[in-house]
């Protein structure tokens, strides 16, 4: 009961933010408690941050014009969007993790000072995890990995992305190094950051797609779904969203396990919030039976997509509003009509394949707070 009244009084909260004066008025306490902050700085403050704040800060540098082969920043404070982080350019990133400091952080905006010198770098665990997961690999302990020609014809792997070019530069090499055709399908990115998508795409032999506007995950997994399943040779896909890490073995696990009829649609990302029905194993692969999963990664037969396409769009354009969700895993997964649970049949989980390394709220599309999670085990671990 006490669940029922949290979410009734969330519910409430978030209508009252959009239909009254609440919404506009907590969005401008947010931008205050900014200001106040440079404002207490005996500086003449010098900041980067985004183009809205530009009539309260004289020395405003966008954030848009910053490019990943600036060298130095030379800024006091740098304001940056929730949201934004995971498309800041990794130059940047870099040099937000070694010189500067988070002094606070709500609803709208996350503000950094740079560090004196000499004072070392000040703990911040939670914010140096989330900057780091926005590193290429081989700055977290691993090796690149090599990009390979296709292997796989009967298979192809989707990537949705929006707004989010640093992310898909970390995710996408690894997928490409799958050894299938990728296409990377982007839901309607401004056109700043669908370049740095096409130039990330194109330099890992991937194929883009960009809709002409942002129409929500459900539309850019239906239009590009229906783009790779007019190639009658792919047999299976696999749909995974841009802030994935991926071990290099997991088509060939997947493969393994799959089974056009008995074992329709798959994942190698083990969400927690979905418990599993049963654990065992298939061909010596240890699996977890689910009803439901999380849309993080889907590997389906091209006959199950067909059975659940088109994927309802929830809302259109962005930001989403709070108070609305896309739903497209619960409609691939239970919803649709020809949908597994609807039939009988589980979502099979092979646990270790894939991970999504943005954790943070902050850095979510839904608000979806999480935690850092481990780095996937080697493609010779036992899965």
């Amino acid at each position: 009961m006490a669940e029922g009244l949290v979410r009734q009084f969330v519910g409430l909260a978030r209508t009252a933010r959009r239909t009254t004066l609440l919404g506009p008025l907590l969005d401008a306490w947010h931008v205050r408690a900014v200001l106040r902050a440079i404002d207490d700085d005996p500086r003449d403050a010098r900041v980067l941050g985004p183009e809205e704040l530009a009539p309260y800060l004289r020395r405003l540098t966008p954030l848009g014009s910053i490019s990943d082969d600036f060298a130095g920043l030379p800024f006091d404070w740098v304001i940056v969007p929730h949201g934004a982080v995971a498309a800041l350019p990794v130059a940047l990133v870099r040099g937000l993790r070694n010189g500067y400091q988070r002094v606070l952080e709500n609803r709208r905006y996350l503000l950094l000072r740079s560090r004196l010198p000499g004072s070392g770098v000040a703990s911040d665990p939670e914010l140096h995890a989330r900057l780091d997961a926005l590193l290429p690999l081989s700055n977290q302990g691993a090796e690149p990995r090599a990009l390979t020609a296709s292997a796989w014809h009967d298979r192809a792997i989707l990537v949705t992305t929006f707004e989010r070019a640093t992310a898909l530069e970390r995710s996408l090499p690894q997928l490409c190094g799958l050894g299938a055709p990728v296409l990377v399908m982007d839901d309607g990115s401004r056109e700043a950051m669908a370049e740095r998508n096409r130039a990330v795409a194109r330099g890992c032999g991937a194929e883009y797609l960009r809709l002409p506007r942002n129409r929500g995950i459900s539309a850019a997994l239906t239009v590009g779904l229906e783009y790779l399943l007019a190639d009658a040779r792919l047999q299976w896909i696999s749909c995974v969203q841009d802030d994935v890490d991926v071990r290099p073995d997991t088509l060939s696990v997947l493969q393994a396990v799959e089974d056009a009829a008995v074992r329709p649609v798959l994942t190698g990302y083990d969400a927690a919030l979905h418990a599993a029905l049963e654990e065992t194993a298939v061909g010596g692969v240890r699996v977890r039976l689910k009803r439901e999963t999380s849309g993080v990664h889907l590997h389906a037969h091209r006959d199950y997509w067909r059975a659940v396409l088109p994927i309802p769009t929830e809302y259109l354009g962005a930001p989403k509003r709070r108070w609305e969700a896309s739903l497209e895993d619960s409609w691939i997964t239970v919803g649709a009509p020809n949908a597994a649970a609807r039939r009988g049949i589980p979502v099979v989980c092979v646990p270790g394949l894939v991970r999504t390394f943005l954790w943070h709220a902050g850095d979510s599309t839904w608000g979806n707070p999480n935690s850092p999670e481990p780095l996937l085990a080697p493609d010779n671990a036992a899965p």
